[in-house]
């Protein structure tokens, strides 16, 4: 059993909370979420197995899940906690994926990645040196220090070394990629898009 395999079902039993705790005016009151209707619409033993994975997922947390429902273990814990794990849950399992792809908007500077049909953004100033830096490395080949100094006019090979650990920091945190692999890698031929990466240039 692979995440990816249920992936699918795994997103419409995410969807599925999302509208209950939407419709509901007071959703705090309820102790459990039950999502047994979703077998009828989830084809053959799909969602039975799809709530195993969610069942280990939340094991140690202060929810727990069997076939049928997830429910809080203290009645006094915010369902939105559990939204937070599992929207964890799949950013994980993106992160654990060959290739990450990436967008850029070389003319708004917006930086962009789907993760569990969410758009996540990191933007970065139109002109700017960041923007600069990753519209010349896009391509996926080794660009020198010196040559992207001359590309954004830097005042110095220190300042494009800072600019490109700000744009690595950045798009760490705000796309949450995955903590070992930096956007930007230097190595002996100069800077480059980390292969694992998949840089798309957008309108």
């Amino acid at each position: 059993m692979t995440v990816s395999e249920y992936l699918p079902a795994l997103r419409r039993i995410f969807a599925a909370l999302e509208v209950g705790f939407t419709n509901d005016p007071n959703p705090s009151r309820l102790n459990d979420m039950r999502l047994l209707f979703l077998e009828k619409e989830l084809p053959g033993s799909t969602y039975v197995h799809a709530m195993d994975i969610i069942e280990f997922w939340l094991k140690d947390t202060k929810f727990k899940a069997d076939f049928a429902r997830i429910w809080k273990c203290d009645p006094a814990t915010d369902w939105r906690e559990l939204m937070v794990l599992l929207r964890q849950k799949f950013v994980d399992f993106e992160n654990e994926a060959s290739l990450i792809v990436l967008g850029l908007s070389e003319r708004t500077g917006l930086m962009t990645r789907e993760v569990n049909q969410e758009i996540l953004k990191c933007s970065f100033e139109p002109d700017s040196m960041k923007l600069q830096v990753l519209v010349a490395l896009h391509s996926g080949k080794n660009v020198l220090p010196t040559e992207l100094r001359r590309i954004t006019g830097s005042t110095s090979i220190d300042s494009v070394g800072a600019t490109i650990k700000n744009v690595c920091d950045a798009a760490r945190v705000k796309l949450q990629l995955p903590k070992n692999k930096r956007l930007i890698e230097h190595e002996r031929e100069g800077y480059c898009i980390n292969p694992v990466y998949n840089l798309v240039m957008t309108k």
